[in-house]
């Protein structure tokens, strides 16, 4: 008689008194035991030897609980017991640890319960109240608990809302937390709150009944307040792992016809015949037949169907169709389960074909293995049998076989959380649910429902008297979104300490299922390590029992915050995985590093990654240490590689000191600017310890930011709301800001705000030592062709009613009736924008514009005369206007006349003339003479008309000094905040993907190359995208690489050898000549032709090719700079023999075409390159290749890269 013939609860009985005493209770003790009302006081009732407290301590009675069956040390296991003796009795402990450990009391007392059928007689089902306790029926306790509503919650008044009276205590829960020891006096007395639940599981247990932590769910909603803590502690024998699952196998079938087609899968079942397929499953036979006679060939014990279709299946897909279909009909029979699936293997193999005679041909069949799988369970004795009709000598059909074993799942500690508008929109309460006792771990696992937008404080899994979190585990569903920790500023780059963090030590956080936003501000600390890690794993392989701490988000726009201790990541048995998914996401990842050494461990693993999935991603750093892995994947991304130290300031238009704490802005005055394009290129900063404070968009370039040469660039059209063509500085302020936050690359790189009054702040998004020219504005007034019909009249208006002068048109403004396209403003009317001011500096302020304001001219009779008098009547001529003088009219009477004459007047000198003249003199023979706002007007020309002064007798014309006095803006001021390099050491590397991405590298360069940033770009598919690269460096410590090994695979072999161990793919380098061999990057720089349409956007794979190739006509560029065959700017394809492919003695190429990386440059935009892969062709000997020896025979654009600044520098160093 077995166990199982017993009731459920005569088993818990006997199975108690084997672990207690090992030995099988009487007839008579197991009677006894169903005298009481429960399972625990029915083992009192029986006699069983039950040692008190003062002989035996709680945990020692717990731990030889476990020592009965086999576990001497459950501590290091992570197993839990019980401790604390207000819990439950020893009786209920035996009880509730028979049923979780039955298989292993079974095992480990096997001997004693083969004699159980001379022992005992099964009598008795239930208890003397007649009360079920088996551990498997439902229970009908509470296993749903409602935080801030009470109504399911025991204990309380059974009113809705955070505060609450408990009914027994008459206390008050008014929502505050409690402290540690309030919820210990709680725990003692069994009362809850709506905010605590304690003691959670008792009501179950004291009905003998077994749960878990997993059979209990808690619900949160419409919550409000920060500071709302909502605590649930679990009794001790809640916490048991479920959820598991069995190891489960697979069976390979290989079944094949040696007669067949060669290399041909397809043709390899075509004259085969399968009569019988078989196997068993955890020892039960199982046969799918093709008809009756296979049927009755079959064991008495073998459950056999029969399926016609696996006698005339001639495919592998059409066999394993019928063995579906096989166990199909064995599982439709009563009592019958076969947990198995039949499915086509990944890859093909293949035997030796033989001829009618049975003997080997030389050639190969291809087969495809079949692989049956069960999930759980074992599968064994796979069978095929078979026959290929024909006349051939003996049977072609074989099949041979192979098993594996498909490891199952363990169980986990897991409960449920269901939250609904948790926060109203802002920050919510915090959760915990945990052990009450200090012997539990915690629960492991939160599902997590969350909708109607969720955001908590924090989550965590702490029991009630330890000081260490559990939670390991998050899988989240719902929609709406869901955020944890304290997250003032979606968008910061800041990372909350660990104090602040939502999340602490939780291993895997899954929230792929979640429609909606994830936002977490989460922290690793190195309290996992001896949690989680396993330093004593001695299995084959260091790498077996490896930890990944993985966060993957949703396909929403999520924010991750991660945190990670470098005492953890410089460990071999851990690792840190982020997947964003879909969405527009950002990543700010900090590694924490304790020292050098930490640091340098981690870099050797490596073992940090990072996946952005799709979507304009971001990802940034505010520590910049260790090594990371970013795949950007598709979309428009940013990665900031380290970005720690100081970010720099220009100020633009203001006065006096340049204080940021206390700006003083410029009064504004008027400009024709209408149509004119501001440009604005900002450079890389510049590396001090390279001595390179002017920086360059290549790292180890010098230079400041000149458009065109070094910098990147972003250029707008000034725009003005005033119907006029003239503005001021808040219009160009506008058309700054547009070029910068508008743009797709400088909005990465650079920010512009407006400042007090009429100044504008541009700060960088990225730091460095940068330089007082590294940013740089430039104003370019249109020609006549830019501006539109409108625009054209409203230029002419302006200057119209400027200059107090309808009549002046196009031949006046633009210098032709008629203007041309080409055609600018007349030098009387341009402005002249000062560089100086535009120009960056690290605190430039931006002042007014230098050019023609308001001229003013100054004519000096006081100096002229000296202290003489006009020695006769006559007429002065000034700009064309006739002064009457007298004789005897000394400077004074002279100014006053020549201004009461100019003033209001129009200066014929001029064409056209001038309108309203301003004219004052000073009462002390110096007149000031103003023109109108437009021009640059010559001195104003005087003749004296033959009247002279006194001069000592000797008469002379009069010539009084003119000074032509044309009022220009005030220079700019600085502000001493001009950014720093980073000091900590990172070395990234960087999947670019597909999209248009930036990428900002580390600036740290150090002594030597481990304390420099050391940066790697990762090119891979056939479209990279329009991607912008920062700070990249070419020399030095702080060298960084590009990795073109997507596109460079060609592999050469040890001369004469054919071993596969011996392949190799041959180093990538930087070409040395214009000649390329094989794995090579070639660099050309070309001028364009706009005449001809040859630029840089118009250049395609074609017109690369024709070039290279020679094809007559088809030079590309401009003269002696263009790509051809011959010039210095080409390169050309090495002679493509098998023989000439070889570049290094010693070598054989393999393969029959050569790839090669071929980056082209515009000399008139340094820096920005268009990316080709071309392939040439390899051929036998001169003679095959004819014609195309030595051309290029395929190209690809993948994409553009700009560097800011050319890349002339790049070596082998600098690729992988």
């Amino acid at each position: 008689m077995a166990l199982s013939q017993f009731s459920s609860n005569e088993q818990h009985i006997i199975r108690a008194f084997l672990l207690q005493e090992g030995r099988l209770p009487t007839q008579s003790e197991l009677n006894l035991a169903f005298t009481k009302s429960s399972a625990a006081s029915g083992l009192e009732a029986s006699g069983l030897n039950i040692p008190a407290s003062q002989a035996q301590s709680n945990t020692d009675f717990a731990l030889a609980m476990y020592a009965a069956v086999g576990q001497d040390n459950p501590d290091t296991l992570g197993l839990q017991y019980w401790a604390a003796a207000a819990q439950q009795n020893r009786a209920q402990a035996l009880i509730d640890f028979q049923f979780a450990t039955q298989g292993d009391i079974e095992t480990t007392f096997a001997t004693e319960l083969a004699a159980i059928d001379a022992t005992l007689v099964p009598t008795n089902t239930d208890f003397d109240s007649g009360t079920d306790v088996d551990p498997t029926d439902p229970v009908d306790t509470v296993t749903t608990y409602v935080f801030n509503t009470t109504t399911a919650n025991p204990y309380d008044d059974n009113q809705d809302g955070d505060t609450s009276v408990d009914p027994d205590s008459g206390k008050t829960d008014t929502g505050a937390p409690l402290t540690d020891a309030e919820k210990e006096e709680q725990a003692s007395i069994k009362e809850s709150y709506n905010h605590y639940i304690f003691n959670i599981g008792k009501d179950a247990l004291d009905q003998d009944k077994s749960v878990a932590t997993s059979n209990y769910t808690f619900k949160l909603s419409n919550q409000a307040g920060s500071v709302k803590e909502y605590e649930g502690y679990f009794m001790s024998p809640l916490f048991f792992a479920t959820g598991g699952t069995g190891d489960g196998s697979i069976a390979t079938i290989n079944i094949y016809d040696h007669f067949a087609v060669a290399n041909n899968e397809a043709e390899t079942l075509t004259n085969s015949r399968t009569d019988v397929i078989s196997f068993r499953l955890n020892g039960e036979k199982y046969a799918i037949v093709r008809n009756e006679a296979q049927q009755a060939d079959q064991s008495a014990d073998t459950e056999t169907v029969v399926i016609a279709d696996l006698g005339t299946a001639n495919t592998y897909q059409e066999l394993v169709d019928a063995i579906n279909d096989g166990i199909t009909a064995l599982n439709a029979r009563d009592g019958v389960t076969v947990n198995v699936t039949a499915s086509l293997g990944a890859s093909t193999g293949t035997t030796d074909q033989r001829d009618a005679s049975n003997n080997p041909t030389g050639e190969s069949v291809v087969y495809r293995p079949i692989e049956l799988t069960a999930a759980q369970g074992e599968l064994t004795n796979p069978l095929a049998s078979g026959t290929t009709p024909g006349n051939q000598t003996g049977n072609g059909y074989n099949a041979f076989y192979s098993l594996d074993v498909i490891g199952g799942t363990l169980g986990v500690i897991s409960t449920n959380l269901e939250l609904d508008n948790v926060g109203y929109l802002s920050q919510g309460g915090s959760v915990n649910l945990a052990g009450q006792s200090q012997s539990d771990r915690g629960v492991e696992l939160f599902n997590v429902k969350a909708t109607d937008g969720v955001w908590l404080t924090e989550l965590r899994s702490n029991p009630l008297r330890a000081d260490i979190d559990y939670l390991e585990t998050i899988d989240l569903t719902g929609d709406g979104y869901f955020k944890v920790g304290k997250q003032v500023d979606n968008g910061s780059f800041d990372v909350e300490d660990s104090a602040n963090a939502g999340l602490v030590d939780v291993r895997h956080f899954d929230g792929a299922a979640f429609a909606g936003d994830i936002m977490l501000d989460a922290d690793v600390t190195s309290d996992v390590i001896a949690r989680d890690l396993n330093l004593r794993d001695d299995q084959a392989g260091a790498a077996g029992d490896n930890v990944t701490y993985t966060y993957n988000t949703s396909s929403g726009s999520d924010l991750l915050l991660l945190e990670v201790d470098g005492a953890v990541v410089e460990r071999e048995d851990a690792a840190v995985a982020v997947n964003v998914g879909a969405g527009n996401d950002r990543v700010v990842l900090d590694l924490n590093f304790a020292d050098a050494i930490e640091l340098e461990n981690q870099q050797d693993l490596n073992n940090v990654t990072v996946e952005l999935g799709s979507g304009n991603d971001v990802y940034s750093t505010t520590e910049g240490e260790g090594n990371v892995v970013i795949n950007a994947g598709s979309g428009n991304d940013t990665v900031y590689t380290d970005n720690t130290g100081d970010k720099a300031t220009w100020l633009f238009n203001h006065e006096g000191a340049a204080d940021l704490n206390n700006i003083d802005g410029k009064a504004l005055s008027n400009q024709l600017m209408l149509g004119a394009t501001l440009t604005v290129t900002f450079s890389g900063a510049g590396v001090a310890a390279i001595n390179d404070a002017n920086g360059g968009g290549v790292m180890g370039g010098a230079g400041g930011a000149v458009a065109g040469v070094d910098g990147i660039e972003s250029a707008v059209t000034i725009e003005l709301a005033n119907g006029t063509a003239y503005g001021n500085q808040t219009d160009i302020n506008q058309a700054l800001k547009k070029a910068i936050n508008d743009d797709a690359v400088l909005s990465k790189l650079l920010v512009a705000t407006d400042g007090p009054d009429n100044t504008l702040i541009v700060t960088t998004l990225v730091d460095g030592e940068f330089d007082a020219t590294d940013l740089n504005i430039d104003i370019a007034m249109p020609t006549y062709g830019d501006l539109n019909s409108a625009q054209r009249t409203t230029y002419l208006s302006s200057i119209q009613a400027a200059s107090n002068n309808s009549s002046l048109g196009n031949l006046q403004v633009w210098g032709q009736a008629t203007p041309a396209d080409t055609d600018t403003l007349e030098a009387a009317f341009a402005p002249t924008f000062d560089d100086a001011y535009y120009t960056g500096v690290a605190t430039e302020v931006l002042g007014q514009t230098g050019g023609a304001q308001a001229e003013q001219q100054t004519i000096n009779f006081a100096a002229a005369m000296a202290a003489g008098v006009i020695d006769g009547a006559g007429t002065m001529v000034i700009g064309g206007i006739n002064v009457a003088v007298l004789a005897g009219d000394n400077a004074a009477t002279v100014a006053t006349k020549v201004a009461t004459a100019l003033n209001g007047a129009n200066a014929t000198q001029f064409a056209p003339a001038t309108t309203t003249l301003a004219a004052t003199d000073d009462g002390a023979g110096i007149v000031t003479v103003t023109f109108p706002a437009i021009g640059d007007y010559a001195q104003l020309s005087f003749a004296a008309g033959g009247v002279t002064h006194d001069n000592g007798g000797a008469g002379t014309a009069m010539a009084p000094t003119i000074t032509d006095d044309a009022v220009a803006y005030s220079a700019a001021a600085l502000v001493d905040k001009d950014g720093s390099a980073n000091t900590n050491v990172s070395d990234v590397t960087v999947d670019l993907g597909t999209g248009d991405d930036v990428v900002v590298l580390g600036s740290t360069v150090g002594a030597d190359a481990a304390a420099s940033d050391n940066d790697t770009v990762v090119f891979t598919g056939s479209n990279i995208g329009n991607n912008t690269i920062v700070n990249f460096g070419t020399t030095g410590n702080g060298i960084d690489q590009l990795d073109f090994t997507a596109y460079l695979t060609n592999q050469v072999t040890v001369e004469g050898s054919t071993s596969e161990a011996s392949k190799s793919v041959f180093n990538n380098i930087v070409a040395a000549d214009a000649t390329l061999a094989f794995n090579e990057v070639q660099i050309i720089t070309f001028t364009e032709s706009a005449a001809d349409n040859e630029t840089l956007a118009t250049l395609t794979t074609t017109a690369l090719l024709n070039a290279l190739n020679g094809v007559a006509g088809a030079e590309f560029g401009d003269g002696a700079g263009d790509i051809d065959s011959a010039s210095s700017t080409a390169i050309n394809a090495r002679d493509v023999l098998i023989t000439d492919a070889n570049s290094t003695a010693g070598f054989d190429f393999i393969g029959d075409a050569t790839k090669n990386i071929i980056m082209v440059e515009n000399e008139a935009n340094d820096g920005y390159y268009k990316v080709f892969e071309v392939t040439s062709t390899v051929y036998a000997d001169a003679a095959t290749a004819g014609a195309n020896n030595g051309l290029y025979s395929s190209a690809v654009l993948l994409g553009t890269v700009d560097f800011g600044e050319s890349v002339t520098g790049l070596a082998t160093a600098n690729l992988v």
